[in-house]
């Protein structure tokens, strides 16, 4: 969304190919802000394992920063990651808080993206989207929450547009295990010329647990997901190949 050109289908409200001028603006927004790349919410568990995979696997070039609260927790992360991975460009440390708006403005001017794994994002997810609009940032995040993301699209879906920021949600984690089974199936019958018109996709806890995260609020954002079978059964039923995308849903 916000990125002209032809439509490629990479999750969330709505992404398109970037023509090479849009891409010129990217680049000097880019060089513009202290980093390239923000991860909001490094000490929670899926942060730690965003961490640890761009400390050992972020090119040299790539400016990017560890995000979360308080900022000695970031700090001590640093260590941790120093100590396992060796010495290397460190990222710069950020003080972000999701129930701080100013925070998270602060951190959005900064960078070109902002990487959030701060969940359930039906609580935590849309001060974020507000704070990426309002500073040019562009956002991605890991949700399978597909309601809500229906319900950002609807919010702030043209002032993103009109600001030129990308909003890009269901980019991995929750909602891979699904849309892979999903594409697997639609290939598995088209070899046999037939078309997968629906899918449901169910899931089976065995051991395990939650993220420390998300303990708590379960409850409640399963109920959420209730009230809202509607929007979901929309997405999975659309008649096209499958896939859980709202802006999918919007063009059936």
């Amino acid at each position: 969304m916000g990125c002209g050109g032809l439509p490629i289908r990479i999750g969330g409200f709505h992404a398109r190919r970037v023509r090479e001028s849009e891409q010129r603006k990217g680049d000097e927004m880019s060089t513009s802000r202290e980093v390239d790349v923000a991860i909001l919410g490094a000490t929670g568990s899926v942060g730690q394992a965003m961490s640890s995979y761009f400390s050992v696997n972020a090119p040299a070039s790539l400016r990017w920063a560890m995000c979360g609260r308080p900022k000695s927790n970031v700090q001590k992360l640093l260590t941790d990651l120093v100590t396992m991975h060796g010495p290397r460009s460190p990222p710069r440390l950020y003080h972000a808080d999701v129930s701080d708006p100013e925070s998270l403005r602060r951190v959005a001017a900064k960078t070109a993206v902002i990487l959030t794994s701060i969940g359930p994002y039906t609580k935590h997810g849309e001060a974020v989207v507000v704070a990426c609009i309002e500073e040019r940032a562009h956002y991605v995040d890991i949700t399978g929450e597909l309601w809500w993301v229906a319900e950002m699209r609807a919010k702030y879906g043209e002032r993103a547009r009109a600001a030129g920021v990308c909003i890009v949600s269901f980019a991995g984690y929750d909602c891979v295990p699904f849309e892979l089974s999903a594409l697997l199936a639609h290939k598995t019958l088209m070899k046999g010329g037939e078309r997968l018109a629906s899918m449901e996709c169910l899931t089976k806890f065995d051991g395990g647990g939650f993220p420390p995260g998300l303990r708590g609020e379960c409850s409640a954002v399963g109920g959420r997901a209730s009230a809202n079978g509607a929007v979901t059964r929309r997405l999975l039923t659309c008649g096209c190949v499958p896939c859980l995308c709202v802006e999918r849903q919007a063009r059936c």
